[in-house]
């Protein structure tokens, strides 16, 4: 099958959404990461045990399912967290496995190609929005377990700088 260049310049377009889509959902996975680590240090301060081992390996090793169901008790805060995140899962599960097979003929035309392309864009922001919610259950984790935010947030910011000045 043969693609004029509108064609595939929109064919493009959608696997490029399709990667920032993806870097999003990852963003999101990672977040559910730095709160299982977070949960894990708040828990360890409350009942003063020593944690041994990088905790944010040990969560890395988690599914996103098992992250959701570790943290329940902080994501029932706020409502409807755990539903919205248990979807997005879903969904991320759907676009790293049947993706790029089951929705390629979409690709065919312009029309069902700009639907595919807005519908991982709204994606996009789904998961980005996941991502700030979930970062604000690690902070007040961290909070809890006596970490300086301002701090915490220094470090950030100097770590992104130090990357910056590194390209």
């Amino acid at each position: 099958m043969e693609f004029d260049q509108a064609q595939i310049d929109l064919m493009n377009r959608a696997y490029h959404q399709f990667g920032k889509t993806m870097f999003a959902a990852a963003t999101m996975e990672r977040s559910l990461v730095n709160a299982v680590a977070q949960h894990r240090r708040a828990a360890a301060s409350e009942s003063g045990q020593e944690l041994a081992g990088d905790l944010w390996e040990k969560a890395s090793g988690e599914t996103v399912e098992k992250m959701i169901k570790r943290l329940a008790p902080h994501l029932e805060k706020v409502p409807g967290l755990k539903d919205r995140l248990d979807a997005a899962r879903q969904r991320r599960n759907d676009l790293a496995h049947t993706f790029c097979f089951d929705r390629a003929p979409d690709l065919c035309a312009p029309a069902p190609a700009i639907r595919l392309i807005n519908e991982l864009a709204a994606d996009e922001e789904i998961f980005l929005n996941l991502f700030t919610e979930v970062q604000a259950i690690s902070r007040a984790l961290m909070e809890k377990a006596g970490i300086d935010i301002a701090t915490a947030d220094a470090l950030h910011t100097s770590l992104i700088e130090e990357a910056k000045r590194a390209q």
